[in-house]
């Protein structure tokens, strides 16, 4: 595949330095010859001042607290970390709390307090068991602060299995003599959450129009480019 040479690629998720693959946790200097993401990776000849993948480090397990009317109830607790792109750690170890109210309300509550996180704009906290009601799990909301109450909150998705939060930062000239190359999926597989200047290879577009919106379920092999909203053809 040809890159437009002005796109701004954005890594997610794993990284690979010795080719063994890892999550990233951690800022970490590559100087090897290969760098995989989760769904892209770059193949190098490698002629680059430095290479840097920095990602939000997983948050350490919450402080879970009875609030209002206690009870003899379990719930269990993790939370992410997000960054300004609004991509997600992995989840924390669990907190379990087994004083909680049957039911939730605003009565009887529980308190989720989180430890923060260097460069994490907001936390996501998932409701990750309950024996009382709500009975759902999964995410039950955002915050801004290290502070979240569960009042009763349906829960929704459930909660990351990659740290997404990864980027590539190029100190230097960096020369990509074997190019970039992208692993292809099904549109319906595409990267979970992509930021604009995310790349992806797909098998299945229904058009191979440079500049076109990227659906699935059609016969084109395709380079797609994240725009913010939309993928869009920048290859074939």
């Amino acid at each position: 595949h040809n890159l437009a040479p002005t796109k701004k690629i954005t890594l997610q998720g794993w990284q690979s330095p010795n080719r063994s693959l890892f999550p990233i946790t951690t800022s970490t200097t590559v100087s090897a010859s290969r760098i995989t993401s989760s769904g892209s990776s770059l193949d190098t000849s490698l002629s680059m001042g430095s290479a840097n993948i920095v990602a939000l480090t997983t948050p350490s397990a919450p402080t879970v607290a009875t609030d209002g009317t206690a009870g003899t109830t379990t719930y269990k607790y993790a939370v992410t970390a997000l960054n300004a792109d609004k991509t997600e750690t992995l989840p924390s170890a669990e907190t379990t709390i087994a004083t909680g109210n049957a039911t939730l309300s605003t009565s009887g509550y529980n308190r989720v307090t989180i430890t923060p996180v260097t460069g994490a704009g907001s936390y996501n906290v998932y409701r990750t068991a309950s024996a009382g009601t709500p009975a759902s799990t999964g995410l039950i909301g955002n915050t801004l602060r290290n502070l979240f109450l569960d009042t009763g909150i349906a829960a929704t998705t459930a909660a990351p299995t990659v740290n997404n939060t990864g980027t590539l930062a190029v100190g230097g000239t960096a020369s990509f003599g074997a190019g970039v190359r992208s692993n292809a999926v099904t549109f319906a597989n595409a990267i979970t959450s992509p930021v604009e200047g995310t790349i992806q290879s797909f098998t299945d577009s229904t058009t191979a129009t440079w500049g076109a919106t990227i659906t699935g379920s059609g016969a084109n092999h395709v380079l797609g480019y994240y725009n913010g909203t939309n993928w869009t053809v920048i290859g074939k």
